[in-house]
């Protein structure tokens, strides 16, 4: 297994990087849509909506990205000679996810039957920006040079949110001169979207393949290597506190607020039910997506200098945070408490993502796209087992009390440990499979000169 050096095979162009951003832009826009703006389209032509089938389309959803790593492989095994390895799989299948939009935006059923049309249209749907996303992970990790990687995840994340932001408020511009004309146009308008970010990657000179990618000794090292377990709990376990805190902090701003009753919250926690207030949802999401903006931001900035650093700063500021949110309560301090904890979870996503890429890049240069999608596989499995546990946590301590502040403190003082485990576990990978080599210099030489002192 060889190393990949720091340095990619050709310059990196600045117009890569807005290449990537507006992908990711687009990619944001196509994810967060029908979340957003079906309950309003579906309550529009029927007075309301049913919560479990909008449930089992959003859920729908996620199913082709399960897919990422099986479409890894193929990316990173087959190559084009004249249009190299990731650029054909992103305009071919980001192309495919644009035509169905357009087809949706068509045959977009005004009848009862929207809900299973939408389940069957999603997945076909998402298997098309699944695998182009799949292929642009590897394009960014096979040309961006190491001291601009932290950048490049800060800033698509960053993009990425936007993009849903985007989508909704072009929605509801939208919204009040089309009204239940709105939706098919917004899908013919990501539908275009999609074509042209998909045909933009074109112009990044992708790196030659020096030889055939060997995937068998590739896996086997995959999966004999202790350290690459290391990774992959890495991956599961520094995100699972997102979900808790995001679900449970809110309802502890309204409870202080006196907008909804401390027995009701314990009720729809343990129901799992979202807040029914829903101006009050779109406030704390929007404060908190402000807050994961500047967290990736200011956190891309100092990974570019220093990974571990980066890491560091993630920690130091989250796990305090866990417990100190729970005074802040009020609308002002809670509204601020959502910025902060946002902050925190740009921070831990972009830092944990550029170890990734890094990682991924120096034990895996052939198979970047197949080992990277395995990690933000974990990444994810990490985010939906956070819903059972939270589930598990709110149930356990509700046969102990009724005290929802003293059930919120437990959750963030559970949230604090699990996230002090990620920090334990990420101390157990080796620096020199994601720091600069310089600062792994700097260290060795400031041990050298502390041995010599003590000698």
């Amino acid at each position: 297994m060889n190393a990949e050096k720091d340095t990619p095979q050709y310059e990196f162009k600045s117009h890569y990087f807005w290449i990537f951003l507006f992908f990711y832009l687009i990619e944001g826009m196509h994810q967060t849509l029908l979340p957003i703006v079906l309950p309003v389209y579906l309550a529009d032509l029927f007075g309301g909506y049913d919560i479990a089938l909008f449930t089992i389309i959003i859920s729908s959803a996620s199913i082709p990205w399960a897919l990422k790593f099986l479409v890894g492989i193929i990316n990173d095994k087959w190559d084009s000679k004249r249009f190299g390895r990731r650029f054909p799989f992103i305009i071919i299948f980001g192309s495919w996810s644009g035509i169905w939009w357009i087809i949706m935006a068509l045959t977009l059923p005004a009848d009862e039957s929207i809900y299973f049309y939408c389940v069957f249209t999603t997945i076909i749907n998402n298997i098309g920006f699944a695998v182009a996303d799949t292929a642009l992970d590897g394009l960014i990790l096979d040309v961006t040079p190491k001291d601009k990687l932290g950048k490049v995840q800060g800033y698509t994340w960053t993009f990425l949110l936007l993009g849903g932001g985007v989508a909704g408020v072009l929605f509801f511009l939208l919204y009040g001169f089309l009204f239940t004309t709105t939706l098919p146009v917004m899908f013919i308008i990501i539908g275009i979207s999609s074509f042209v970010c998909c045909i933009f990657p074109f112009f990044v000179k992708e790196s030659k393949i020096e030889k055939d990618v060997d995937i068998f000794n590739d896996f086997k090292f995959l999966i004999t290597k202790r350290k690459n377990w290391i990774m992959f709990s890495y991956s599961f376990v520094d995100r699972i506190s997102e979900v808790i805190i995001f679900q449970i902090y809110a309802y502890l701003i309204l409870v202080s607020m006196g907008l909804i009753g401390v027995e009701k919250a314990i009720l729809s926690l343990i129901a799992g039910q979202s807040i029914d207030l829903f101006i009050w949802y779109v406030i704390f999401l929007g404060s908190n997506g402000i807050g994961t903006i500047i967290g990736s931001i200011i956190t891309s900035k100092i990974a570019d200098k220093s990974r571990k650093k980066a890491v560091y700063f993630s920690y130091i500021f989250y796990i305090p945070f866990c417990i100190v949110c729970n005074w802040f309560i009020g609308m002002i301090l809670g509204i601020s408490g959502e910025i902060i904890f946002g902050i925190a979870f740009g921070a831990i996503t972009v830092s944990g993502q550029t170890i990734r890429g890094d990682y991924t890049r120096r034990n895996f240069p052939d198979l970047k796209s197949t080992y990277y999608a395995l990690l933000i596989s974990f990444s994810n499995l990490g985010l939906a087992f956070s819903g059972f546990l939270s589930a598990g946590l709110i149930s356990w301590f509700a046969t102990f009390t009724t005290d929802f502040y003293l059930m919120h403190f437990l959750l963030t003082i559970a949230c604090a440990i699990i996230l002090t485990l990620s920090f334990l576990i990420f101390l157990l990978i080796d620096p020199k499979d994601y720091e600069f080599e310089s600062r792994l210099e700097l260290v060795s030489d400031e041990s050298t000169t502390q041995t010599d002192k003590i000698a």
